[in-house]
């Protein structure tokens, strides 16, 4: 039953991170698939065109991808780097990227004439802000999610979204633990295994120890602990 306090299981999320710092990468002009699938199909080749990039924390890490779109007519040009109008060389007051540039200039009245126009993708790597979500009505009517920075939290030149995966701390146990664990498994069926190792306080309070005797696959404690034919 959903309350006040519950949030409905029925409700859909923007898939937007909200209220985080995070600082802005890989900034460039392109077609996003996702943004592509919603807008209406026309012959304008500029269609779906949106100022594109990645959010990460303080240490790189990946917080999120965000999309404005920058309105027709304009065609991304040096692979991303900046894009062209054939008619004009101002981005439109009232599209998502012209909301963004308004919020930092006007709003949050961060200077960035000194790093170049809103027309080139790299003045805005490493532009660190508050960021939060907005309820923003679209040309059709439909009330979307939209994330936008709040406050200003400076530029970090030189960061970069860390890329891989990244490696899983060692896991630790008792000596005396890890030979009652290994007889267990020897000497039990994988359930009556498991059952028996969520009795051991000292393996339930060892969270990776208790990953791998969860683990019901090839790689998990129960299997690679028994014993050799």
């Amino acid at each position: 039953m959903t309350t006040a306090n519950t949030k409905d299981p029925w409700e859909l999320e923007s898939g937007l991170p909200n209220d985080v710092d995070a600082w802005m990468v890989n900034c460039h002009f392109g077609k996003n698939d996702e943004y592509m699938s919603a807008v209406s199909k026309t012959d304008d080749a500029t269609t779906g065109t949106q100022f594109i990039f990645d959010l990460v924390d303080a240490e790189g890490n990946e917080v999120g991808s965000v999309g404005y779109s920058v309105g027709s007519g304009w065609t991304p040009s040096s692979d991303g780097l900046t894009i062209t109008h054939d008619k004009r060389a101002n981005v439109i007051r009232g599209t998502r990227y012209g909301d963004f540039q308004e919020k930092v200039l006007v709003t949050m009245k961060v200077d960035m004439r000194g790093r170049g126009a809103p027309i080139e993708a790299k003045i805005w790597e490493g532009f660190g802000a508050h960021w939060m979500q907005e309820d923003k009505k679209s040309v059709s009517g439909k009330v979307n999610k939209v994330l936008y920075p709040v406050s200003f939290l400076g530029f970090k030149e030189g960061i970069a979204k860390k890329t891989g995966t990244p490696e899983a701390e060692p896991v630790v146990v008792d000596e005396l633990l890890m030979a009652k664990l290994v007889n267990l498994a020897q000497t039990k069926k994988l359930k009556e295994f498991q059952l028996a190792a969520l009795k051991l306080p000292e393996a339930v309070a060892n969270e990776g120890l208790m990953a791998q005797i969860v683990n019901d696959a090839a790689d998990g404690f129960w299997a690679t602990h028994q014993k050799k034919a």
